[in-house]
């Protein structure tokens, strides 16, 4: 069985033309075709400069290589590498110093500084992209430190609550009229926060609920980047020993203790509150 040989080439080729010697470099994937219509007027970068022959192509598979390899022939290197590759035929013809270049048309002053400043700008684009990927390197960097150092803050303040709390449950079991409200804010912290902590604010709530229940509420509040985070505990203690009659008071104090009310001569009698 014979196996049909592919035979779809791309082809980059010079032509030369016949009425001033100028050479012409192009990329096809039909070179007969292409050559006719140059000859017969069809491109308009050749117009009125034919008829023409070729004079060297090269073929490639690939057609993004062929144009990649026209690109280079037109280059200062690519001119070079043609005029040594072909020196034979250049020799041949009398033209290995005649000056003749393989161009496709001398670009205009205007062309020039157009491609001049459209280069100016692939640099200016080239080099606001690198500064967006230098700062979201920078950004992911920074933000991942940020997110590191809010989880250990967050951890830190769980811990000071917690510790806060079972200060709170030991001190219920030793006398339930230690469990009493604290605050590092205040002019004058009671324990467990008189030692006032320079990053964090702790703070105790007590209630007492009835004469054997006190409901405590621990929290630790700090800032980080303008906000205000806490972290909040909360349980109840109880007084077994109050059940048996022991004492009943509560530590904690309710109305204005620094501004009492004196209680005029005869406006109060022991004991009518209750009898009323």
């Amino acid at each position: 069985m014979v196996i049909p040989l592919e035979t779809i080439m791309y082809y980059t080729y010079i032509l030369q033309s016949k009425k001033d010697k100028k050479w012409y470099t192009g990329a096809t994937d039909d070179l007969r075709k292409r050559l006719m219509e140059h000859n017969q007027n069809e491109v308009q970068s050749t117009k009125s400069r034919g008829p023409f022959d070729v004079i060297y192509y090269e073929a490639c598979k690939d057609k993004q290589d062929a144009f990649i390899r026209e690109k280079y022939l037109k280059s200062g290197q690519g001119k070079k590498f043609l005029k040594n590759r072909i020196k034979r035929f250049l020799s041949l013809t009398g033209q290995e110093n005649n000056g003749v270049h393989p161009v496709r048309n001398q670009p205009s002053k205007m062309a020039t500084i157009f491609n001049g400043g459209f280069a100016t700008l692939e640099v200016l684009i080239a080099f606001a992209v690198l500064i967006l990927c230098i700062s979201a390197v920078i950004f992911v960097i920074f933000g991942n430190q940020s997110i590191a150092i809010d989880s250990e803050t967050n951890n830190e303040a769980i811990s000071k609550a917690q510790a806060l709390l079972e200060k709170a449950r030991a001190d219920s079991r030793e006398d339930f009229n230690l469990v009493n409200p604290c605050d590092d804010d205040s002019v004058t912290p009671a324990p467990p926060c008189s030692a006032a902590d320079p990053f964090y604010n702790r703070k105790l709530d007590v209630t007492q609920t009835d004469l054997f229940t006190k409901k405590v509420i621990s929290t630790v509040s700090w800032q980080a980047g303008g906000r205000l985070l806490s972290a909040l505990f909360t349980t109840l203690l109880t007084n077994p020993e109050a059940i048996d009659g022991g004492d009943t008071c509560s530590s904690i104090l309710e109305g204005d203790w620094k501004n009492p009310q004196m209680v005029p001569a005869g406006g109060y009698e022991f004991g009518r509150d209750i009898l009323d």
